[in-house]
């Protein structure tokens, strides 16, 4: 419970910060579909500068994906805020989040359409965007 609640503030501070309404969901929080969230294009998975909680925006991305495939990460430790943005009738994608390179390892960790979390990113190796 103390995590689902921990997850639900944060995506709310996300909200909050940006502007972003229409918080659902009992696991976890889902932003409304949007053509920009938080400075992450409609249609990208993004992820932002290390340790930034709240306030973030455009110039905070450091990294964003467009096309599904997989993609292998360097240089991405300790927490991030990663945001699924793929929303929308052509983009309802998820994003798997993988402990090996190459979508491989334990990739049980997945953000659906619209969702965001702050993350630990250091396990992690690569990304999978999918449908």
């Amino acid at each position: 419970m103390r995590n689902k609640l921990r997850n639900l503030l944060a995506v709310a501070a996300v909200a909050a910060a940006t502007g972003t309404t229409g918080l659902t969901g009992a696991t976890g929080a889902s932003a409304a579909a949007q053509a920009d969230w938080a400075g992450c294009p409609d249609g990208n998975v993004c992820i932002y500068a290390e340790g930034r909680y709240s306030n973030i925006g455009a110039g905070d991305v450091t990294n964003k994906y467009f096309r599904y495939g997989t993609y292998n990460l360097s240089n991405q430790v300790n927490q991030h805020w990663v945001l699924n943005n793929q929303n929308g009738p052509f983009e309802d994608a998820y994003v798997k989040l993988c402990t090996g390179y190459n979508g491989t390892g334990d990739c049980s960790k997945v953000l659906g359409p619209g969702y965001g979390e702050y993350l630990n990113l250091t396990p992690i190796n690569s990304i999978v965007l999918y449908r």
